[in-house]
């Protein structure tokens, strides 16, 4: 299976098997996460992202409303990419067999 990806700007987010993994050009190393315990919020307000590990189990990957996570990324995000990170998050929902 050929990884899912997502660039934008600075950052690489890739998805292979059951794992997650952000990359940020101004950071070394990376932040990997199952996808069993995956979660996204986009912070409108600030536009940018945060990807992290759910303090609560279960629920949808991706929301637009703040979730509760931990060992999380901050990403920034730029409006037209919007679209495409919200396309992204839904089928990294699907791969995990959790809500979008």
């Amino acid at each position: 299976m050929t990884p899912l990806t997502f660039s934008h700007g600075d950052a690489l987010i890739i998805v292979d098997g059951p794992v997650l993994e952000v990359f940020q050009r101004s950071v070394e190393g990376s932040n990997r996460i199952p996808l069993a315990w995956l979660g996204a919020w986009l912070d409108t307000e600030r536009m940018r992202i945060a990807i992290g590990r759910r303090t609560i189990t279960g629920g949808p990957v991706y929301t637009e409303r703040p979730q509760s996570l931990i060992g999380f990324s901050r990403l920034p995000v730029q409006a037209e990419a919007v679209a495409h990170l919200r396309a992204f998050f839904a089928e990294v929902a699907v791969l995990a067999g959790r809500p979008a």
